[in-house]
């Protein structure tokens, strides 16, 4: 994954870490109905797609590792598909995968809408997208099939010479909501 951005930002309960990075698919979970898209006899990928998914995710790991960084929460939802030519879609583009904003309504757990006038709720909430478009876009043509480590909400640095270092974890405002 590619931090393209970071910064600071101060809010009514103290100041936030904000991190912005590059735009990624759906994760490698069997739920997004891989096996629509793949013959029967496969368990959940082809052979091709899961070795790449295998070598990636080693590559990834091996990286993090040369830099003392501990991914800490390694699983299929945080292997996520590269979506391919992302960096030179249009608005047309955009809309054409993702659709319009679907704006929601906050509600509580009862489903009861919330009303509230503090400027520290927000007024909507927007729904992902639908990801069947963007899986195929993402699975074909194989040279194409690429995934990215994601969620470094349990990440912390190694210090191999300290005997009892104390970790400091980075979370993500997903680990909250």
């Amino acid at each position: 994954m590619e931090i393209l951005d970071d910064f600071l930002l101060q809010g009514s309960n103290g100041v936030h870490i904000c991190v912005v990075a590059e735009l990624l698919g759906p994760p490698i979970l069997h739920e997004w109905g891989w096996d629509d898209r793949f013959r029967e006899d496969d368990e959940e990928f082809p052979l091709t797609h899961a070795k790449r998914i295998c070598a990636q995710a080693a590559q990834g790991l091996a990286y993090l590792h040369r830099c003392n960084i501990v991914h800490g929460d390694l699983n299929r939802g945080n292997l996520v598909l590269q979506i391919p030519g992302v960096e030179r879609w249009t608005h047309q583009d955009v809309e054409k995968y993702f659709g319009g904003p679907r704006i929601q309504q906050l509600k509580d757990n009862q489903r009861n809408v919330i009303q509230s006038i503090s400027p520290n709720v927000p007024r909507y909430l927007v729904a992902p997208p639908d990801p069947d478009l963007l899986i195929g876009l993402c699975l074909e043509p194989i040279e194409n099939f690429k995934i990215k480590l994601c969620d470094v909400g349990e990440t912390f640095i190694w210090y191999p010479n300290i005997s009892n270092p104390v970790f400091r974890m980075i979370s993500l405002p997903q680990r909250f909501f």
